[in-house]
């Protein structure tokens, strides 16, 4: 994957926890995670967000990665993830579809939509593409840059870590 797809721009108490990664020989991956990443919970592990992913009621969002993984091709390892705080933290990302967003009217039209994220050419990005859906779509776009194409936003409290509330720790 690439480095700084995501970028926390208002932390507002999010804090940071260790997660295990698992060797890349079980998990399939063939890169390292790297900062910037958004991750979900796979078993015990956690793993890079996948096209069309998190949704809320299947996924289990965790956050996003501030160090690059230490997992090899045969021993598993661990990543530093930042856990955004629902609906304060906020995150900028890459719009899937820059030209989308390349005005403040066309902007306007995606502010407070709900959306995943979407995965391609190993690139993480908002996908300000698919319909809007507060039920089942977990990320919710506050603003953005149109020079920039860019996007801000929060998480919504349906999806999240543990008992599901991202920003709290495990014991919680």
């Amino acid at each position: 994957m690439s480095i700084n797809d995501f970028q926390i721009i208002e932390s507002k108490g999010a804090i940071t926890e260790t997660f295990d990664v698992q060797d890349r020989t079980n998990s399939g991956l063939t890169v390292t995670i790297k900062p910037g990443e958004a991750l979900m919970q796979s078993g015990n592990y956690v793993v890079p967000v996948t096209d069309g992913k998190p949704v809320i009621g299947t996924d289990e969002f965790i956050g996003f990665a501030q160090t690059e993984s230490t997992e090899d091709a045969t021993d598993d390892g661990t990543v530093e993830v930042t856990l955004p705080v629902f609906s304060k933290t906020v995150i900028r990302g890459r719009a899937t579809t820059a030209t989308n967003i390349n005005t403040e009217a066309k902007l306007l039209l995606y502010k407070q939509n709900c959306v995943a994220l979407d995965v391609s050419s190993l690139k993480q990005t908002v996908d300000e593409n698919q319909a809007t859906d507060p039920n089942t779509l977990s990320m919710k776009i506050i603003g953005g840059d149109i020079d920039k194409g860019t996007l801000d936003f929060v998480v919504q409290q349906k999806v999240g870590y543990a008992s599901g509330t991202v920003g709290q720790t495990r014991d919680a």
